[in-house]
């Protein structure tokens, strides 16, 4: 959240170059040794903005899909987007109001 008290006195550019190296730092080194693969850190604001390696990963993303099925960028990039904002906003209101279950579980108190 930019508007946090920690992220004020910093430009959102900032702030989003920090959690970028804080996720690289905490996460990188277990994908590199173990999966042998790459990482590239998703770092999102509150408000909708995406900082530098989210927007890149994005746009190759977008590119090779839209390529595989012959479909133009900016209709590819649109649903790309369309899906993380109901994704994040599903994630958002889970957190607010908890899951809901096929089955409810009853807690046995004792009588």
């Amino acid at each position: 959240n930019p508007f946090a008290l920690s992220n004020r006195s910093s430009s959102l550019t900032a702030c989003y170059q920090r959690h970028e190296r804080e996720k690289r730092r905490r996460y990188e080194p277990r994908i590199v040794e173990v999966e042998h693969s790459t990482f590239v850190p998703l770092v999102f604001a509150a408000t909708g903005g995406m900082a530098k390696a989210s927007q890149s990963l994005y746009k190759r993303l977008a590119s090779m899909i839209a390529e595989k099925e012959k479909e133009s960028y900016h209709v590819v990039m649109a649903a790309i987007r369309c899906k993380l904002s109901f994704a994040l906003l599903r994630s958002s209101v889970m957190c607010l109001r908890g899951a809901r279950s096929t089955f409810s579980r009853s807690v046995d108190l004792g009588s």
